[in-house]
């Protein structure tokens, strides 16, 4: 957890000031919050969960070689 600790106000922290830090700590607070209320890590990980499935297919390893192919020789 980011914490602040009490500093004159006109002193720096990491080069924002103390309100400019809280408002910061405030925002980062508010959109974990969203993230967990959202359900975004199981989002993420059944998201990896279906690439890693796709990842394992020869289709796939075809379409990266072609695409890698393409690259290395210029045919866009």
């Amino acid at each position: 957890m980011f914490r602040i600790r009490a500093a004159p106000l006109d002193s720096e922290i990491t080069g924002l000031t103390l309100l400019e830090a809280v408002v910061i700590s405030t925002y980062k607070k508010m959109l974990i919050r969203k993230w967990e209320l959202g359900g975004l890590q199981g989002i993420i990980k059944q998201e990896i969960a279906q690439c890693a499935t796709l990842w394992e297919t020869a289709a796939y390893r075809l379409a990266v070689q072609s695409f890698l192919n393409k690259k290395k020789y210029g045919n866009f």
